[in-house]
C-alpha cells in the first residue's frame, strides 16, 4: 500500500507531451458538444407534452385505445355539428346555412324510432316551411327572388306532408301499440289543422301572384290528404278492434269526416266551374273556326276563278282544314265527357254522407276519397284541354239588322263612287 502511494506521488512530477494534450483536448470538446446539443421540438409537440402532464393517467390510457380515439373524434364532430345546427335554425331558403337546417331535420327523423313519431316530426317540419313562407313574404322585396324562395319552401312543405302520409300508411298496417299510435296520429291531425289555417292566411296575403297562389293550392291539397289519412288511421284501428274510442271521440271523428266531405264538395263545385269555362272556350274556338272556314272558302272560290291556280296548294290547305276540324271535334267530345264528372263526384259524396249517417265511417271515407280523386283528375284534364286551345280574339256575332245596315251603307258608298266617276268623265269631255 505504501509503495502504491509513493508511486502515485511520483506521477505528480510526470508531465504529458504537449502534442498528446492538444489531441485529447479536441476529442473531449467534440464529445461534450454532441452531448449538450438540444433539439428544438415543434410548438404542438411541446403543447401536447404539457397537456399530457396535466391529465390523469387513466384518461391517457383510455384515449390511447382505438375506442377512445373514436369517442374523441365523435365528440368533436358532434359538438361542431350542434353549433352549426343552432346557427341554421333561423335560416331561410337561399341562405348559406339552409341546407344544414334541412340535413339536421333529416337526421332527426332518421334517429327517431316509430313511424308515428316520424310522422309527427314531418308535420312539425312542414309547419316550419309555412313559417318560412311568412318570413320570406315579409322580408324579401325583390319579386323574382321572393317567388323563387317561396316556391322552395312550398315544395319542402309538400315533401314533408307526403312523407308523413307514407308514415301513416305504414302505421295502419302495424297492430302493435295501437293506443300509442292513435295518440300520435291525433297530434298529427291537430297540427295539420293548424298548418292549414296558417296557409290560408299566406294565400290571402299572396293572392295577387297567380303562380304562387297556384303553388299554395297544390300544397293545400297535400295537407288535406294528410288530414284525411290521419282520420283514416284512427277509424281503421277502431274498426279492427285494436283500440277503443269513446262516444265523444267517435262523435268528434264523425264531425271531422263531415268537414272533409264539405271541403271535397267545394272542390267539386270549383271543378264544375272550370269545366264550364273550358266548354265556353271550346265553343268560341268552334265559332272562330267556322268564320275562318267561311272566309277561306270564299277566298278559294275567288282564287279558283283566276287562271293558274295551284292545285297542290289548294289540296294542302284542304288537308289543314280537315285536321283543324278533327281537333275541334275531339275537343267537343272531351268537353261532353268532362261535363258529367262533377255530377259523378257529387253522387259519390251523397253516398259518403249516407254511410256517415249510418255510422259506417270507413265506407264514408272511401267514397269521399273517390270523389276527391275524380275531381282532381278532372281538373288536370281541364287544364290540359285549356292549354291546347289557342288564344283567339273574341268573335263578335253580327245580327241580321246590322248586316242589312252594312249592305245599305256599302251600296250608298258604291253609288257615290259611281257618281264621282261619271262627273269626272263629263268634265273631261
Amino acid at each position: 500500500m505504501k509503495n502504491l502511494i509513493e508511486q502515485l506521488e511520483e506521477l505528480k512530477h510526470v508531465k504529458p507531451r504537449k502534442d498528446w494534450v492538444e489531441t485529447q483536448r479536441d476529442i473531449l470538446l467534440s464529445q461534450i458538444t454532441k452531448q449538450s446539443s438540444t433539439r428544438h421540438q415543434p410548438f404542438l409537440v411541446n403543447g401536447w407534452y404539457l397537456f399530457k402532464s396535466m391529465l390523469p393517467g387513466s384518461l391517457l390510457r383510455f384515449t390511447a385505445r382505438p375506442v377512445g380515439v373514436v369517442t374523441v373524434i365523435a365528440l368533436f364532430i358532434f359538438s361542431s355539428g350542434i353549433l352549426g345546427v343552432n346557427a341554421s335554425r333561423g335560416s331561410l331558403p337561399g341562405d348559406f346555412l339552409y341546407s344544414v337546417k334541412l340535413t339536421s331535420e333529416k337526421m332527426q327523423v332518421g334517429l327517431t324510432v316509430g313511424e308515428e313519431k316520424q310522422a309527427e316530426l314531418h308535420v312539425r317540419f312542414a309547419e316550419e316551411r309555412v313559417d318560412e313562407i311568412e318570413q320570406v313574404s315579409k322580408n324579401e322585396t325583390e319579386p323574382t327572388e321572393k317567388k323563387n324562395k317561396i316556391r322552395v319552401a312550398v315544395d319542402g312543405l309538400k315533401v314533408e306532408m307526403q312523407k308523413a302520409q307514407a308514415n301513416l300508411d305504414n302505421v295502419k298496417q302495424e297492430p302493435q301499440q295501437a293506443q300509442k299510435v292513435v295518440d300520435s296520429v291525433k297530434k298529427v291531425d291537430e297540427k295539420t289543422a293548424e298548418i292549414s289555417a296558417k296557409l290560408d292566411q299566406r294565400k290571402e296575403e299572396l293572392k295577387d301572384d297567380v303562380e304562387i297562389t297556384e303553388s299554395l293550392n297544390e300544397a293545400e291539397e297535400v295537407i288535406a290528404d294528410t288530414a284525411v289519412k290521419a282520420v283514416e288511421v284512427i277509424v281503421d284501428k277502431h274498426e279492427k278492434g285494436e283500440v277503443e274510442l269513446s262516444d265523444e271521440e267517435i262523435i268528434e271523428t264523425i264531425e271531422k269526416i263531415g268537414k272533409n266531405i264539405g271541403k271535397v264538395e267545394e272542390k267539386v263545385k270549383e271543378t264544375a266551374e272550370q269545366v264550364d269555362v273550358v266548354a265556353d272556350r271550346v265553343a268560341v274556338d268552334e265559332i272562330a273556326n267556322d268564320v275562318a272556314k267561311e272566309e277561306e272558302d270564299a277566298a278559294e272560290e275567288a282564287a279558283a276563278e283566276e287562271a293558274g291556280t295551284n292545285s297542290s296548294e289548294t289540296t294542302e290547305e284542304g288537308e289543314e282544314k280537315e285536321v283543324a276540324v278533327d281537333e275541334n271535334t275531339v275537343n267537343e267530345d272531351k268537353v261532353e265527357e268532362l261535363k258529367d264528372r262533377p255530377s259523378e263526384a257529387e253522387l259519390l259524396l251523397e253516398e259518403a254522407r249516407d254511410f256517415l249517417k249510418h255510422g259506417d265511417l270507413k265506407s264514408a271515407l272511401q267514397k269521399m276519397k273517390q270523389s276527391a280523386a275524380l275531381a282532381k283528375q278532372t281538373q288536370v284534364e281541364v287544364k290540359t284541354l285549356s292549354e291546347s286551345i289557342p288564344e283567339e280574339e273574341q268573335v263578335v256575332e253580327v245580327s241580321p239588322e246590322d248586316k242589312v245596315e252594312e249592305s245599305v251603307e256599302a251600296s250608298a258608298d258604291e253609288s257615290v263612287e259611281i257618281s264621282d266617276t261619271v262627273d269626272e268623265g263629263s268634265l273631261q269631255e
